[in-house]
C-alpha cells in the first residue's frame, strides 16, 4: 500500500499464536523474521529496515503504555 507521497506503509500487528502457527522459537522471534524480510527493499528507509526489531518491540510497548494510562487498567490477559 501507497500513501499521497508514494511512500510505502507497512503494517504490524499481533495475531494470537492459536490462530496460525509461528516458525521461531518465540514470539518476538517473528519480528527478526520482518527485520529480515524488509531488509532489501530500499523504498523503506534504510533507518526503519535496519531497526525494525527494536522498533516493533518499543511500538508495542508504548500502544500498552497507552492503553493503561487511558483506561486505567492494562490490556485483558488469560491471567
Amino acid at each position: 500500500m501507497f500513501r499521497e507521497d508514494n511512500k510505502k506503509k507497512l503494517y504490524s500487528f499481533d495475531v494470537f499464536d492459536t490462530l496460525i502457527t509461528r516458525r521461531c522459537a518465540t514470539p518476538l522471534g517473528i519480528f527478526a523474521l520482518m527485520r529480515d524480510k524488509i531488509s532489501g527493499d530500499e523504498e523503506l528507509p534504510e533507518e526503519f529496515r535496519e531497526n525494525f526489531f527494536e522498533i516493533r518491540i518499543n511500538s508495542e510497548k508504548y500502544a500498552r503504555e497507552s492503553i493503561k494510562k487511558a483506561k486505567g487498567y492494562p490490556e485483558i490477559t488469560f491471567e
